[in-house]
């Protein structure tokens, strides 16, 4: 995926143009396209886990036919994981930074926060591979525990992401 930055900061409207002239907005337009950047990245995020949760719906359903209970299990938490971490993406904080905002990120840690956004794409295009693999394994009847065991160490580390992106927000 190109770097969005550009693209969002390259945005020659009025508007933006007259922000980067007018004294004291300059600073103000570019944490503000670095926000619009992230918020970009993180709903890409959000429609490959769609696409990735897809497949597995398809091997819950696959397995509920051949009534397989033993693998349904681990499946349905799966999900339930990717439903989590679907709403910790989309609903992620941003850097918001008004006047009285409770948080507040300069714009060296937004710099960071769309970094490891991005990098978050890598774990998603994993998990989005592996879930393919699993479905297509359990409809040919073959379902693979090891494909399986793949899907929950993607989620994992994306989970693991995820917390360190908070790290960067609240400076811990």
């Amino acid at each position: 995926m190109e770097d969005i930055r550009k693209k969002v900061s390259n945005d020659g409207s009025v508007v933006k143009t007259l922000q980067r002239i007018i004294p004291g907005f300059h600073g103000y337009r570019e944490r503000e396209d670095l926000r619009d950047a992230d918020k970009i990245v993180r709903t890409y995020l959000v429609k490959e886990l769609d696409i990735s949760k897809s497949a597995l719906d398809e091997t819950r359903e696959i397995l509920a036919e051949n009534t397989d209970l033993e693998n349904i299990e681990q499946v349905q938490k799966s999900i339930n994981q990717f439903d989590t971490l679907r709403e910790k993406i989309l609903h992620a904080e941003s850097g918001y930074a008004g006047y009285n905002a409770p948080i507040t990120v300069k714009e060296k840690d937004l710099k960071r926060i769309y970094d490891y956004d991005a990098s978050l794409i890598e774990v998603c295009d994993k998990i989005k591979k592996n879930t393919r693999i699993l479905a297509d394994s359990a409809a040919k009847e073959n379902f693979s525990k090891k494909d399986m065991l793949l899907v929950i160490e993607n989620l994992k580390e994306f989970s693991e992401k995820i917390k360190e992106r908070w790290k960067i927000i609240f400076n811990l």
